[in-house]
C-alpha cells in the first residue's frame, strides 16, 4: 500500500490558508558532536520565510563555526551577523543562532568558512509563494513543525502521527480503523522530496494491535 504526504494536504489541516504565512526553517550547525555539516544541508523555501541557524552547546569535541553565503545572497553569520551591531561573522565555537530572511525569488549557497574544504556547505532554494497558480506545486515546505500527532475534527475516528528525522526522512503513522471497526495502523519511514515538498511513504500493516489496557 503506497500513499503520498503531500505537504500542503497535511498542512491543511493546521491552517485555512497555509501559503499565506511565512514559515521558520530550522538548519543545525553541526550536530552536537564534534561532526562537520549542516542539518539539513538543503531546503526548498518560500519568499518570505525566514531560516534560523543554530549551532547548539557542545560537551565534546567544540569546533568553531559559522554560515557564510557564497553566491545569491549577502550575510555572514555566527555570533550574530556582520553589520549588526555587536555582531561578528567569525567563526564561534559557543552555541550561536541566527535568523535570515530571504525576500528574493533565487538560489543561495553558503558554507561554514573553517570547514568548507570538508564538504561543509549547504544550499537554499528560494520560490515564489504562488498559492499553485503558475501550474508549479504550492505544497509547503516538510520541515519539523510536522512533527507531531494530527487529526482532522471534520473526520472523527482516525490520525496521523509525523515524525520529520535527519537525511529528508519521516515516519508516518496512519491509526485507523476498518469497516468492521477493527483497529487499523498503516505505517513506515518513507523520503521527502526536496523538489516538490511531498513524501512517498510504503506503508506497512501492523497486525494484532491493541488499545491500552487489553
Amino acid at each position: 500500500m503506497r500513499k503520498v504526504l503531500e505537504g500542503m494536504i497535511v498542512m491543511g489541516l493546521l491552517l485555512a490558508a497555509p501559503a499565506a504565512f511565512a514559515e521558520d526553517h530550522r538548519v543545525f550547525v553541526g550536530d552536537g558532536s564534534g561532526t562537520n555539516g549542516f542539518n539539513p544541508s538543503q531546503l526548498t523555501i518560500h519568499v518570505g520565510d525566514t531560516v534560523t541557524f543554530t549551532q547548539p552547546s557542545r560537551a565534546t569535541a567544540p569546533d568553531a563555526h559559522n554560515v557564510h553565503a557564497t553566491s545569491g545572497a549577502s550575510f555572514r553569520c555566527a555570533a550574530g551577523c556582520d553589520g549588526e551591531s555587536g555582531g561578528s561573522g567569525d567563526p564561534h565555537i559557543g552555541p550561536w543562532s541566527d535568523t535570515i530572511t530571504f525576500n528574493s525569488v533565487g538560489d543561495v549557497a553558503y558554507q561554514c568558512d573553517p570547514h568548507a574544504q570538508f564538504g561543509m556547505r549547504g544550499f537554499i532554494h528560494v520560490v515564489a509563494d504562488t498559492g499553485g497558480g503558475d501550474g508549479g506545486s504550492s505544497n509547503v515546505p516538510i520541515t519539523s513543525g510536522f512533527t507531531g500527532a494530527w487529526f482532522d475534527p471534520a473526520q472523527g475516528g482516525h490520525g496521523i502521527f509525523l515524525e520529520v528525522l535527519a537525511g529528508n526522512q519521516i515516519l508516518a503513522w496512519w491509526f485507523t480503523f476498518t469497516p468492521d471497526g477493527q483497529q487499523a495502523w498503516f505505517g513506515n519511514v518513507g523520503a521527502i522530496d526536496p523538489a516538490t515538498n511531498t513524501a512517498t511513504v510504503d506503508a506497512l500493516q501492523t497486525q494484532g494491535g491493541r488499545w491500552i489496557p487489553n
